[in-house]
């Protein structure tokens, strides 16, 4: 009998699927730091030009806020190197913590790029530190390029800053459906995973989270394999990854195979519902077998070998074969849309 992966129910945090790593480490996993790694989205477009002036030095003072896993530390990587080809000189971009905790010095003479400024701010002394620190930077002169989270219901770290006047503050929004699907052409071409229209529309507007969600997502596939650039793949990839839907409670995929199987009962006369839906859950999309028995109010065993039976007619039936591929696509249809 099949043994499955993965537990439908897990509950699994798919923000943190691969752990904290930024979205900067993984843009520049394979390439050079640079602005050209980075998706320019209408939700960061402002940040990406802060960034810019500042790399320019045609500001001296700008602060970057947003929630977590949006961008905003590969914004920071990309200024510091594009500072590097300009100027020669590659500032650190450093934790305003460990800067704070470490003895960092508010006369450092080179640029000074801090992230996760968040974290100070629930500190009183590092954040009179911080606070004193960009006072005496703002006094004389010395660029100082800022990062931290933050929801938009979170009190504003910009009260940290002194002069408010003399800093441009740029907010990192989360993407949108149409942008989240262009930041997944980009971190799939990063990751090596190739991936269908279908497959991408649905990652795009149905899988929550930020830009890490996406990032673990593409590894999973990749872990399964590389090219998903096929249509009828969509299905297999959606059940892959599955458990990384498990924030979303608009989303069952065996809610919905069996729902169209209902809807297509007199299309496919010649089939059975229970046996069509069992065979099209644990044979085409992959999923726990568990779970599908669950849902089909049976036992483990039984939907098992009801899709068992339904694969062996597949098999030896022309027609049932073309049914059953024909069925897929409806199921395809159903949550792309």
């Amino acid at each position: 009998m099949k043994t499955d992966r993965y537990s439908y129910a897990a509950g699994v945090d798919s923000s943190q699927q691969e752990g904290s790593e930024t979205l900067s480490e993984v843009l520049f996993h394979r390439s050079t730091p640079s602005f050209a790694n980075f998706a320019v989205l209408r939700s960061n477009v402002q940040a990406v030009e802060a960034c810019l002036l500042f790399a320019n030095r045609g500001h001296g003072f700008v602060a970057l806020g947003g929630p977590s896993g949006w961008g905003k530390t590969h914004l920071l990587d990309a200024t510091a190197f594009h500072m590097d080809r300009l100027h020669g000189i590659r500032p650190e971009v450093r934790s305003a913590e460990s800067f704070l905790t470490q003895g960092g010095r508010f006369d450092q003479p080179s640029a000074l790029l801090l992230d996760d400024c968040q974290l100070v701010a629930s500190r009183p002394r590092l954040k009179l530190s911080l606070r004193y620190l960009l006072e005496q930077r703002i006094r004389t002169g010395k660029p100082t390029l800022l990062a931290y989270a933050c929801n938009a219901c979170d009190r504003p770290i910009t009260n940290l800053l002194p002069s408010k006047r003399s800093w441009m503050v740029a907010r990192i929004e989360p993407a949108e459906i149409a942008e989240k699907a262009s930041l997944l052409t980009k971190l799939s071409a990063a990751e090596d995973v190739h991936l269908s229209a279908a497959l991408t529309k649905v990652l795009a507007s149905r899988l929550h989270g930020n830009g890490r969600t996406l990032v673990g997502a593409l590894r999973r596939l990749r872990l399964e394999r590389n090219d998903w650039s096929e249509r009828d793949s969509t299905l297999r990839a959606c059940g892959v990854l599955n458990p990384f839907f498990a924030d979303n409670s608009a989303w069952d995929l065996r809610h919905r195979i069996y729902r169209e199987a209902e809807r297509r009962a007199g299309e496919f006369s010649g089939l059975k519902i229970t046996e069509l839906s069992a065979y099209t859950m644990l044979f085409e999309a992959d999923l726990n077998e568990q779970a599908v028995a669950q849902y089909l109010d049976c036992a483990p065993a039984e939907a098992y070998l009801a899709a068992s039976r339904f694969r062996r007619i597949l098999e030896s039936d022309e027609q049932v074969k073309r049914l059953t591929k024909k069925f897929v696509e409806y199921v395809i249809d159903s949550i792309t849309r």
